[in-house]
């Protein structure tokens, strides 16, 4: 009885590679449509917050932190529904974030791989974000701040939580458009979307870190609490 010889890896049938490819291509599209709909809630959600909930008291649109300082010692229930969206926005991005990762990962494993981590440091920055909102409803609500300091005191405490979320938000900002123009240039090799929208996605990234960049330094950092100088 004749032993069969085992065959090579690579000594696939064209029917076994089609049924390889078909599975792979069943996989790609299930995690695209996940990410698809993890990402567009990700978005309606922060949109929905930005429109209906931070009126005022937002640092990222504004470099006032005195006039967003007075406005947040009167937002508790604001900065505690900011937090629990946050959080849900956090969850998210993980998932959009693997999703991301998984797809292109086969064409440069690398720049996937740094990719993701940025992308998972830039959502933690958001719950760091979070963390300084809560903070903020406590100084506004709690008793104990109104015995522990008086409203100038409590005043630069919120000023200093500002100041803290608009540099986490900088930091997540610089991390997702980097981690986002890796995958988009991953894509455009791959071709497992469509290159022009790789090649869009990738200017897209690149020019809106330029854009930010330009407007903070023309923006200035957020100015001194109550500054005897109005020059500075």
């Amino acid at each position: 009885m004749h032993a069969h010889a085992e065959r090579p890896d690579n000594s696939f049938t064209e029917l076994e590679r089609a049924v390889i490819e078909s599975i792979e291509l069943r996989n790609f599209k299930r995690i695209g449509r996940q990410v698809r709909w993890a990402w567009l809630a990700a978005v309606g959600i922060g949109i929905l917050a930005a429109v209906l909930l931070p009126n005022g008291i937002d640092i990222n649109l504004s470099a006032d932190v005195e006039a967003v300082s007075v406005a947040m010692l009167d937002a508790e229930l604001r900065f505690r529904d900011l937090a629990d969206i946050a959080l849900l926005i956090f969850v998210l991005v993980v998932v959009v974030s693997a999703g991301l990762y998984l797809l292109p990962k086969d064409s440069g494993q690398p720049l996937a791989g740094t990719s993701l981590v940025a992308k998972r440091f830039a959502a933690g920055l958001g719950l760091i974000e979070a963390t300084f909102t809560m903070n903020s409803a406590e100084i506004a609500s709690h008793p104990a701040y109104q015995v522990l300091a008086d409203s100038s005191q409590r005043l630069l405490l919120n000023g200093t939580q500002a100041t803290s979320t608009f540099t986490a938000f900088y930091l997540s900002l610089v991390l997702a458009s980097s981690a986002l123009a890796g995958f988009c240039w991953l894509f455009l090799r791959t071709g497992r979307i469509p290159r022009v929208y790789a090649s869009w996605g990738l200017f897209a990234t690149s020019s809106h870190l330029c854009l930010w960049k330009s407007v903070c330094v023309c923006q200035g950092a957020p100015r001194n609490i109550a500054s005897p100088n109005p020059q500075e």
